[in-house]
């Protein structure tokens, strides 16, 4: 499952709520996914930090243990049950949902709705150029963007790709508390599995 969102939606909260239920985190804040072949995309790997927002952690996960003091940042990889674990060999992708963190730790309410393939186009356009948006350091505050790389060529290229995300994975929108949007996506892998005649994943 590729989780989505704009900063601070809720992904790294839903996140920890899947490892509590024994899922693994296989990529950070960029997820590099391959959707060239046939079936469902797979993920290579992406970014190896997991950075989590100490105050949101401390309100929606007390039991994390997390003082109130310290920066209100902080990367958790090197914790073995939330450590980045990259991809030995091909993990198919299910499905994509984008989360919106709402509510109080206590609600039991949660949505979910299927996007159609056109607004799921231009949500995946919007993730693939999540990083263009960056300045580049050059060391003396004169650093490019990395949108002035991208030439007509490699746009075209990625709007190809990202129909093709549309067509093949489902992508979702979901907004709740963590653990039920959790819940939700747990859900959708095994509907998933079960249409596409995958075993369990014991």
């Amino acid at each position: 499952m590729v989780l989505l969102g704009g900063h601070g939606a809720g992904k790294t909260l839903v996140a920890l709520a899947l490892t509590r239920h024994g899922w693994r985190v296989l990529a950070g804040d960029v997820t590099l996914l391959d959707c060239s072949g046939p079936g469902d995309p797979l993920a290579l790997g992406g970014t190896s930090a997991f950075l989590i927002r100490r105050a949101s952690v401390r309100r929606w996960f007390p039991e994390f243990g997390l003082e109130s003091s310290g920066p209100p940042k902080v990367d958790v990889s090197d914790r073995p049950d939330l450590a980045v674990l990259s991809p030995s060999g091909d993990v198919r992708i299910a499905a994509a949902l984008v989360v919106d963190v709402d509510g109080g730790p206590f609600e039991s309410n949660a949505a979910v709705e299927q996007v159609d393939r056109h607004t799921a186009a231009n949500v995946w356009l919007r993730a693939s150029g999540h990083l263009l948006e960056r300045v580049l350091d050059a060391g003396h505050g004169d650093g490019v963007a990395l949108r002035e790389v991208e030439d007509v060529t490699a746009y075209r290229r990625r709007i190809s790709l990202v129909r093709g995300l549309a067509e093949r994975l489902p992508l979702y929108t979901a907004f709740g508390t963590p653990e039920r949007i959790a819940a939700c996506a747990a859900g959708l892998v095994a509907d998933h599995q079960l249409t596409r005649g995958v075993g369990d994943r014991r």
